[in-house]
C-alpha cells in the first residue's frame, strides 16, 4: 500500500475526543492510540495531521525496515513533536526515548501523550531546540501543521525564543550511557545538529535517521559530515520525492545511516 492509500486509511479511524481551548490542542482518538497535537494547521489541522504521521512511519518501517528501533535501545527523539516516533520506537521495545523539543506546546502534548512512560522512566522529556551549541534562538512556529516550527526556516508564524542545547551536552547531562539510535527531523537544524554530537556519534556509532531535503544541500553537507565523523556509515535511501519548492528536487524521504 502506498503512503497516500495509507493516509487515507488512517483518517478514516481517527476521531477528536476532548479538546483544550486554553492551549488551542485535540485529542485525536485512533486505534493505535491517542494523541494530543496542536489544532491549528493552514494545509493540516492536528486531525488530519495524526493519521499523515501515523502513516507516514506505518509506510517507513514496512518499506525499510532496517529504520526501526530495536529492543533495548536508546533512543534521542530530535524534533520529537508530539511523540509518533516515540511511540513507534516505544512499541519496538526500545528501553528508554529521549523527546526533545523545544516547543513548550509541543511539550504539553508530550506530557499528556506519554504520562505513564514517563512516570517509569522510559521517556525523558528534553524542551530544548538541538543545536551547535548551547544558547537562544527565536523558533518559528509552523502555520501550515504544528510539525513544521524551525530554527532555521521563515514560517510566517509567531517567533518564540527557545534554549538550546547540543547532543553532546544532553548525552553528558542525562548520563546515557550509551546511545544506539538518533532520529533528526528538525526542519534544516540538521546539520548544526550533527556538529554538536560529533563526541557521540564518534563513540557510540549511533544508527541514524536523517531528514535530508528541507535545504537545497542538505544531500551534499550532511553526509559530508557523517564520513567525517564516522567513515564506516553505511546510507540507506528511503523512497525518492519531489519537494514542493521552486526546485522541484528529487530527493529521499530519509536517510538511514548504519
Amino acid at each position: 500500500m502506498d503512503l497516500l492509500a495509507r493516509v487515507q486509511n488512517h483518517e478514516n479511524q481517527v476521531s477528536v475526543e476532548d479538546t483544550d481551548e486554553a492551549l488551542g490542542i485535540q485529542l485525536v482518538q485512533h486505534p493505535s492510540g491517542s494523541f494530543w497535537v496542536r489544532m491549528s494547521g493552514e494545509r493540516w489541522d492536528g486531525a488530519r495531521l495524526v493519521p499523515y504521521l501515523l502513516a507516514e512511519h506505518d509506510w517507513m518501517s514496512e518499506r525499510h525496515p532496517v529504520s526501526n528501533a530495536r529492543p533495548g535501545d536508546i533512543v534521542l527523539d530530535c524534533g520529537a513533536h508530539i511523540g509518533i516516533f516515540t511511540q513507534r520506537a516505544l512499541d519496538q521495545a526500545a528501553a528508554k526515548v529521549v523527546a526533545i523539543d523545544p516547543d513548550p506546546v509541543q511539550i504539553e502534548c508530550l506530557r499528556r501523550n506519554f504520562a505513564q512512560e514517563i512516570e517509569a522512566g522510559r521517556v525523558i522529556l528534553v524542551e530544548k531546540g538541538v543545536w551547535s551549541s548551547s544558547g537562544t534562538l527565536p523558533l518559528n512556529v509552523g502555520v501550515q501543521n504544528s510539525g513544521m516550527s524551525s530554527l532555521v526556516a521563515e514560517t510566517g508564524g509567531d517567533t518564540l525564543d527557545v534554549p538550546l542545547t547540543t547532543i553532546d551536552e544532553l548525552v553528558a547531562d542525562l548520563a546515557l550511557e550509551r546511545v544506539d539510535y538518533i532520529k533528526l527531523d528538525i526542519e534544516g537544524a540538521e546539520r548544526e545538529a550533527l556538529k554538536g554530537g560529533l563526541a557521540t556519534i564518534r563513540k557510540f556509532q549511533p544508527r541514524i535517521l536523517l531528514e535530508a531535503y528541507h535545504r537545497p544541500d542538505d544531500m551534499e553537507v550532511l553526509p559530508a559530515i557523517l564520513y567525517r565523523t564516522h567513515p564506516e556509515y553505511v546510507p540507506y535511501c528511503g523512497d525518492c520525492e519531489l519537494t514542493d519548492d521552486p526546485a522541484n528536487r528529487l530527493v529521499p524521504h530519509f536517510i538511514y545511516w548504519e
